[in-house]
């Protein structure tokens, strides 16, 4: 089954420049712990000072004050130490899929590593209310808290087809009329990996931010060749990809890793087309599919169903100041609602 696929095992700076960790693959689990250095822009699913803090004052640029307070605020959470966080079961990507056994291999590894890693937090990032609620049971009974994530969108095709929203229904129309060819590739040419390499830094890093996971080709070619991922692939009469999309899949769910359109002909409407070729392939293989988080509106209007991640954060195991403020930030936070979040931005 796609996906199902063992994980190649290799440096993680081979796969992500700015990684400034290592992955460990414990029970066939993913840990991802931090190196001591934090290098320039950290990719933010590997370190929670990038995705928290970082990430925000990069969104936010002009608005000196809120920046100047953020910033306080990411200082506090370096002298406290939240460098040193070991994420459990975290996938080199930025959405990972767990099946039941891995919930259960998860919670037994977080108990594990917070004797052995006695000093570090032990984090578990990606956590749904309404897929993981044993994991969340078993990990809150061995002290962790839970703190509001992101937003993610889900398009839930398992049992059917959804109403159609109008905005869907255009790209769909729009996707039948294009000129361009869309296939699921499981190999591609080193020109081909350099092109939707070259696609997804124009996206990713330049368009929105170097904290996102800076991959490599490497990355692109050991997804493909090792069966993890596969991709889907538009292109024109001439070869050439204008747009594609990295596919995870798990079962029956599925996530897109990564994306990239050729940004210069995007009033073409590739990213509208590109969404379209995915949702084709979910209503055909009648998938659950996570589309992350980020152009809410956008999802909203084609049918996602926002819901609330979390991370879930234990302290070191002898700080009982830590525990404190923990305890704290998740009770505060524990107000925060999607419907707010949504009106922010998400």
């Amino acid at each position: 089954m796609v996906g199902d696929n063992q994980w190649p095992i290799v440096k993680l700076n081979c796969w992500i420049t700015n990684a400034s960790a290592e992955i460990e693959w414990i029970k066939n689990q993913a840990v991802s712990i931090p190196n001591p250095i934090r290098e320039k822009n950290p990719c933010y699913f590997l370190h929670p000072r990038s995705a928290w803090f970082d990430y925000l004052i990069h969104e936010i640029q002009g608005k000196y004050f809120s920046i100047l307070v953020i910033r306080s605020i990411n200082f506090i959470a370096f002298l406290i130490g939240l460098n040193r966080t070991i994420y459990v079961g975290n996938q080199p990507v930025s959405t990972s899929i767990w099946s039941n056994n891995d919930q259960i291999e998860i919670s037994e590894l977080c108990e594990k590593l917070s004797k052995t890693y006695s000093k570090h937090y032990i984090g578990v990032r990606n956590v749904l209310p309404h897929s993981h609620l044993d994991l969340i049971q078993k990990i809150e009974k061995l002290g962790f808290y839970a703190l509001p994530s992101r937003v993610i969108y889900e398009f839930d095709l398992s049992n059917g087809e959804q109403t159609n929203h109008s905005h869907l229904k255009r790209d769909l129309t729009y996707q039948r009329k294009t000129a361009l060819s869309s296939r699921i590739a499981m190999q591609l040419s080193s020109d081909q990996l350099s092109r939707i390499h070259h696609l997804y830094t124009e996206i990713y890093i330049k368009k929105h931010s170097p904290l996102n996971a800076q991959y490599t080709v490497e990355f692109f070619r050991d997804m493909l060749s090792s069966g993890v991922m596969r991709c889907i692939i538009l292109q024109d009469s001439n070869e050439l990809i204008h747009a594609f999309a990295l596919l995870y899949q798990r079962g029956q769910t599925l996530v897109v890793p990564a994306l990239g359109y050729d940004n210069e002909k995007d009033k073409n409407g590739l990213y509208r087309i590109l969404f379209a070729t995915i949702y084709s392939y979910i209503k055909q293989q009648k998938l659950y599919l996570n589309y992350s988080s980020g152009a809410g509106e956008f999802k909203r209007n084609r049918g996602g169903i926002p819901r609330l991640e979390y991370v879930y954060l234990k302290p070191p195991l002898h700080s009982k100041f830590r525990k404190f403020i923990l305890s704290k930030l998740s009770q505060k936070l524990g107000s925060i609602t999607i419907k707010k979040l949504i009106e922010m931005g998400a």
